[in-house]
């Protein structure tokens, strides 16, 4: 993650706090042993770092036994289990989003055209995995907040505007609101965010990053986990420009 060296935070505790919990993250992925030696597929995630999060999403299949499964019937029906695991890898590497088309021309085009214009979605074992994936990540960034907020944010108002660092300032306002249902004050997402009733329970890793508090380090690019469709949104696919059909 570059923000560590370059225009990143610049106080230190901040730095180590994230990278205990990559380490986490690591372990968690059976990728490191307890004294920090690299375990089973840390070699290949090594060798294709330039990837970045994508490969993470492979390594959960491998790990889930998705590809094992796959390729036991590369004797019997070839061409099958190679169209398939082009189609995976094409989910997870060098993706391009199709813009939404509301125009029915160019949906008619599309449909016409002699050429697989939309990637074609993920067959629902890999799916199910990469989900299972971001969620155990979402679960281990979402205590990373947590023990940020408790060690270092702990009786710090989250009350400054993210743009103009203007900081909100009143009273409590409870003889006003008496008749208003209110409420529990949010830990670990921002207070501006609650204001539209949301609670600390993230639907995403996107979520999470986009609505945590200020003074926590946290962006999404440095979480190691891919969206299954683009910015989250299931209406939204993939280019097929890679998938041989």
């Amino acid at each position: 993650q570059t923000r560590l060296y370059l225009g990143g935070p610049s106080n230190q505790m901040t730095i180590k706090h994230h990278l205990r919990f990559s380490i986490e993250y690591l372990r968690r992925q059976h990728l490191l042993s307890q004294c920090g030696a690299p375990l089973n597929f840390a070699g290949l995630v090594g060798h294709l770092y330039f990837t970045e999060n994508a490969v993470f999403a492979f390594h959960s299949l491998l790990q889930g036994g998705y590809f094992h499964e796959l390729c036991e019937g590369i004797h019997r029906k070839p061409q099958e289990v190679l169209l398939q695991l082009i189609l995976v890898l094409a989910h997870l590497f060098c993706r391009v989003p199709l813009r939404s088309v509301s125009d029915e021309a160019t949906r008619n085009r599309i449909h016409r055209s002699p050429s697989v214009v939309v990637l074609p979605p993920l067959p629902e074992r890999a799916q199910t995995i990469l989900c299972e994936h971001n969620n155990e990540t979402l679960d281990t960034f979402r205590n990373y907040v947590s023990s940020f907020v408790d060690q270092h944010l702990k009786g710090q108002q989250d009350n400054q505007l993210p743009f103009t660092k203007h900081k909100v300032q009143g009273n409590n306002g409870r003889n006003a609101l008496i008749i208003i249902d209110t409420l529990p004050p949010t830990k670990l997402r921002s207070s501006f965010a609650a204001l539209s009733g949301f609670n600390d329970e993230f639907q995403s890793i996107r979520d999470l990053c986009t609505t945590v508090r200020d003074g926590v380090f946290l962006e999404e690019s440095a979480v190691p986990y891919i969206p299954i469709h683009p910015n989250g949104d299931a209406r939204l696919r993939w280019n097929c420009r890679i998938m041989p059909l």
